[in-house]
């Protein structure tokens, strides 16, 4: 534990203040996709349509960070089966597609995705470098992470109405 007193702050503030904005402003978009379902079906209450659309959040966030702050090693461990499939290769074309005609009709998801992976990769780089085993960093990476989201939605939620 000697080298949780050398973690950079700055990195550790960096990533609170990111997952904690992204968690307002996917609040600010989830409340009133929560209303919506609620007018729309009337056996979804408003508490289950948030909570569930909270949840997928919380989900998507420990995701994506797991995703990419782990090794390259572990990334490119089962690409080399998945490419000789021709149907998989079709999957992962059509699917290269739509994710890039997302990217170039709604750029602000693109540079959103980008700064929440950046600081995690840096908070990762200075957990590393300070001595931090693997697993341990990957796992407070998470933890961070899924800390400062659920701020950022609770704050919305209090500071809002």
């Amino acid at each position: 534990m000697g080298w949780l007193k050398k973690i950079p702050r700055i990195s550790l503030l960096l990533i609170l203040l990111t997952y904690g904005m992204f968690g307002w402003l996917y609040s600010e978009w989830a409340l009133p996709l929560a209303d919506k379902l609620d007018a729309k079906y009337e056996l979804i209450s408003p508490l289950i349509a948030q909570a569930t659309l909270f949840g997928v959040g919380l989900l998507s966030i420990s995701f994506a960070v797991s995703y990419f702050t782990s090794p390259i090693s572990l990334l490119t461990l089962g690409m080399s089966n998945w490419f000789r499939a021709d149907a998989k290769a079709l999957l992962t074309i059509a699917l290269s597609i739509v994710v890039f005609a997302v990217i170039i009709e709604h750029p602000v998801i693109l540079t959103r995705f980008l700064i929440l992976s950046s600081a995690a990769m840096l908070f990762r780089l200075d957990l590393q470098t300070s001595g931090c085993p693997q697993k341990s960093a990957q796992i407070i990476i998470i933890l961070m992470s899924a800390i400062a989201f659920s701020a950022g939605l609770l704050f919305f939620y209090i500071y809002s109405q």
